[in-house]
């Protein structure tokens, strides 16, 4: 009978015993909330009620093996944006592995199938895919369910895919917010001209409550963001905590923003007093498809998606010599180094002007 009980140090034991080539076992995993623990136990004894051994058997289908083991180590800990991207690396899998068993998962066979998908996309993105099969498969042979690690020295090289500009030039950055200023707000209006000027992600500005803006120092908290459920896309009206510890940030707003955030409670009488951007929150592809519309009236013939807006501002402050360390900070980023390595090519462009003034001194 599954069980679940606290431990001495405050966290939840769960424990589903099952039947494995005639011996009686148990499934154990400990959470820091009961929630969780629960919803581990109700998920593996699904699995079990289905006739599907959670923790895998040689002869199970890869595939099969690597969708329990989501379920039975990853669903109720991980954030749901994080699963979404474990429920790509399944689909790629039920399309170009769907009949090799977990036995027959070698290390050639991996490393042709990392091949094969690796002819489709690029390093980035296999390396992610190549992390999700690896770890499972790693799992499977120290639990003993294969007598070898089929992952010692694979090798992982995507496509080398040149990325799509997912910004705007100082010229098309100075048009869309003079085209804005100029428009009422309406709602996707004012979602725009906020991550323009903030840099902040999609779902934590649709998160924005009235009780995040600090209107004597002029600023605004990021403290939440909207939650994605395993499809990828934000539940409505519900929200939970930043990306990262570091996303939760206390962020400068110019002058210009809290007159025009006056100006739009002003003319949207039905705009909830508690949350920002509701009571009736957009979806993520309506702000993407009205901001292709507003790029066009404004002129802005390059198109870019809503989180090119946040790389739009992140530019905007780079190319205007403001500091790294700073930017990094206003995006929430964990460390500088990621600012850096996203924004490269922005350092590129001034690393030339830095040239020439240097040639001019020495």
């Amino acid at each position: 009978m599954s069980k679940i009980y606290k431990t001495d140090n405050g966290k939840y034991r769960a424990e589903v015993p099952y039947k494995y080539q005639g011996k009686y076992k148990k499934a154990k995993k400990t959470f820091d909330k009961k929630a969780a623990a629960v919803l581990w136990v109700a998920e593996t004894e699904k699995l079990k009620n289905e006739n599907v051994d959670a923790l895998g058997s040689p002869d199970v289908l890869f595939v099969d093996y690597f969708d329990d083991w989501v379920k039975t180590y990853k669903v109720g800990v991980l954030r749901d944006a994080t699963l979404w991207n474990y429920r790509n690396t399944s689909q790629v899998l039920h399309r170009l592995a769907p009949g090799i068993k977990l036995k027959s998962m070698t290390r050639p066979v991996v490393q042709k199938l990392i091949n094969q998908y690796g002819l489709e996309v690029a390093t980035s993105t296999l390396q992610t895919f190549s992390v999700h099969i690896t770890g499972a498969l790693r799992e499977a042979y120290a639990d003993g369910i294969i007598n070898r690690d089929p992952t010692v020295k694979i090798i992982v090289h995507g496509q080398t895919i040149e990325k799509k500009k997912n910004y705007l030039e100082a010229d098309e950055y100075d048009a869309l917010m003079k085209y804005l200023e100029s428009q009422p707000w309406t709602k996707v209006n004012f979602y725009v001209y906020t991550a323009l000027l903030s840099g902040a992600r999609i779902g934590e500005i649709v998160a924005l409550m009235t009780s995040d803006i600090d209107f004597k120092s002029h600023t605004i908290h990021i403290q939440r963001t909207q939650i994605k459920v395993l499809s990828g896309t934000p539940r409505p009206y519900l929200f939970g905590p930043t990306k990262t510890k570091s996303s939760d940030r206390i962020i400068q707003m110019p002058d210009r923003w809290f007159a025009a955030l006056k100006q739009y409670r002003q003319e949207n009488s039905n705009v909830n007093s508690d949350y920002i951007f509701g009571p009736k929150f957009l979806t993520a592809q309506t702000y993407s498809n009205n901001l292709t519309k507003i790029l066009r009236a404004a002129g802005v013939n390059d198109n870019i998606t809503p989180h090119g807006l946040r790389h739009s501002h992140a530019s905007h402050l780079i190319s205007a010599g403001v500091s790294l360390e700073y930017v990094s900070e206003r995006l929430g980023h964990q460390n500088v180094y990621i600012t850096q390595k996203i924004y490269v090519h922005f350092l590129n462009k001034d690393r030339v002007v830095q040239n020439d003034f240097a040639m001019k001194i020495l």
